[in-house]
């Protein structure tokens, strides 16, 4: 090693936050090797980058009156300065560091031992132990949703959302989770049923539910639901066998599992786990009578489907089919 050396402070001046943090990275990970020594008090290096990359590194330092001088070179594109000279200089720092451990601070370190045991275990879906299940109904039944505990051994138990205000210890909330839950308990939340979902309250519930990554379609299988791009809105009146008469049937484009009588309309696709709203033309207040409109004979749907465009403005009042 050159005689001359940094101390921390120096190299704080010398590089910006970004590239002495990422310098740091690269040479407490192992990817700077020095290739040479130089007579003139500086070093020669490589430095490979995380995606693989190797750079070539020159860096001189010189002491004059008290005062450091110092001279970077790389062949990346910043030139000099840059990240892969501080990585370079990291090794003069103090005489070279002797460890891969920033200096020491023990309410850092246990903070981050917290972490470290707090994250143990973790899934994908976060801190959280509370999941979502939207239980959809037969034709003209609302869907519910219900909330469940994730216990560390994957088994889940009903909860209650009236209990987020004991602020139990064993069970794990995160911010998003602490909203819904006082908004499903104000509701009137029920165990032993959940909360039935409609309207413009339904809509608004299940976009905050699926954001969560933590909701599930009927039960835990497969994938939770993800908020997709709306669809356009599709109105078919479908023929009944059992009755000889139209039913006002909504669909979307392209077809979906299920479409929620919310405002605006949602749409459930379960083979893609994705939800979201349905667009058209029709006006919002319209949108949630339209599955309770009653059946239509033959000799009358078509003159209802007109009247319906007429007083709606709209010619999204579907096809027979």
């Amino acid at each position: 090693m050159p005689e001359t050396s940094l101390s921390t402070v120096e190299l704080q001046i010398l590089f910006g936050p970004a590239a002495l943090e990422q310098g740091w990275q690269g040479f407490t990970e192992g990817r700077v090797w020095v290739t040479e020594t130089l007579g003139d008090g500086g070093l020669r290096g490589q430095v490979r980058s995380e995606e693989g990359e190797c750079f070539e590194v020159q860096v001189r330092l010189q002491r004059a009156r008290d005062r450091l001088f110092v001279q970077t070179c790389c062949n990346c594109t910043a030139g000099k300065n840059c990240a892969h000279a501080a990585a370079l200089l990291w090794q003069l720092v103090d005489g070279g560091c002797s460890d891969s451990s920033p200096p020491d601070d023990a309410a850092m370190t246990q903070w981050l031992g917290d972490i470290e045991q707090l994250t143990q275990g973790m899934s994908a879906a976060g801190l959280s132990d509370i999941v979502y299940l939207l239980l959809l109904g037969e034709h003209g039944v609302q869907p519910h949703v219900r909330v469940a505990h994730r216990q560390k051994n994957g088994a889940t138990d009903a909860y209650d959302p009236a209990d987020v205000l004991r602020d139990d210890l064993d069970v794990r909330l995160d911010g998003a989770d602490r909203s819904i839950l006082y908004e499903l308990a104000e509701l009137g939340y029920r165990p032993q049923h959940g909360l039935e979902m409609d309207g413009l309250l339904g809509a608004a519930l299940l976009e905050r539910l699926a954001a969560t990554g933590r909701c599930w379609l009927q039960d835990m299988t497969g994938s939770p639901l993800r908020l997709a791009p709306q669809r356009a809105l599709a109105i078919d009146w479908a023929l009944s066998a059992a009755s000889g008469c139209f039913q006002v049937s909504l669909q979307s484009e392209p077809r979906c599992t299920q479409v929620l009588n919310f405002a605006p309309p949602w749409f459930i696709d379960a083979s893609s786990s994705q939800c979201g709203p349905l667009e058209s033309s029709i006006p919002r207040v319209l949108s949630e009578e339209l599955l309770c409109a009653p059946p239509a004979s033959p000799a009358n749907v078509g003159a209802v489907m007109n009247r319906l465009r007429t007083c709606s403005r709209s010619d999204d009042f579907g096809h027979l089919t």
